[in-house]
């Protein structure tokens, strides 16, 4: 809390509101006693409570999903610190979800559709190994976790087809990943629109985690140009 009183050299109650936002974003179950700190030096701040709450609550649901949800997600599919890498297959019961969304989400001709349908337990199959592989390389690079803290954050993945770094090492699984696909899809040696080869990847995986095969899936991790994918499983 010193930052307040860091703030008395521009003692305005706008900025001690920015404080408290950050002390909240850092401490959600402490709203209270963050508030109580501040009044003591601007009594106004409490005009901010409402905002300052709805930035508790933000920063809760994202605790409860990156946390909560992942941990309830484990525990059900029977995953431990015993068997961290743990991938189950992926149903093919998911190819008409996939096939309709990717109908309805870009202009594909029927012979396009055609080749996904033959080639889609192909690409089911890929996708599987890329998440096995992306879980081996984590954890051949860190100490085998010990806490169901440390398993999860194993079992989060942030990748993009730009830039794929972990520890500063470029990880090319996932371009490995776009590029096999891309050669699943072919027809007559015409290589398939770079849209409909991520539009499928992707796809699968929002539809993976609305079966509740993964836990979460967000095509669109983060802000503008520092955005990646990102998975729980």
């Amino acid at each position: 809390m010193e930052g307040f009183e860091e703030a008395a050299s521009t003692p305005t109650t706008e900025r001690y509101f920015e404080l408290c936002k950050l002390a909240v974003h850092l401490f959600p179950l402490h709203l209270e006693e963050i508030l109580l700190k501040a009044k003591q030096l601007d009594p106004l701040i409490e005009t901010y409570r409402e905002p300052l709450q709805q930035a508790q609550q933000e920063v809760l649901a994202i605790f409860e999903l990156a946390y909560e949800k992942h941990l309830s997600f484990v525990k059900e599919k029977g995953i431990s610190i015993e068997n961290p890498l743990t991938i189950t297959e992926i149903p093919t019961t998911i190819k008409k979800d996939v096939i309709e969304i990717i109908q309805e989400s870009i202009n594909c001709s029927e012979k396009q559709l055609k080749i996904l349908e033959t080639a889609f337990p192909k690409v089911v199959h890929l996708t599987t190994s890329f998440l096995r592989e992306f879980l081996q390389q984590k954890l051949s690079r860190s100490t085998p976790p010990t806490s169901y803290s440390q398993l999860l954050a194993l079992r989060t993945l942030q990748f993009s087809k730009d830039e794929i770094f972990y520890d500063g090492q470029p990880i090319p699984l996932y371009i490995r990943l776009i590029r096999n696909v891309e050669e699943a899809l072919r027809i007559d040696n015409e290589d398939p629109s770079n849209l409909l080869t991520t539009t499928t990847i992707q796809t699968i995986f929002k539809a993976l985690a609305n079966c509740g095969e993964i836990a979460y899936y967000n095509n669109r991790f983060g802000y503008g140009a520092y955005s990646t994918e990102c998975l729980f499983c």
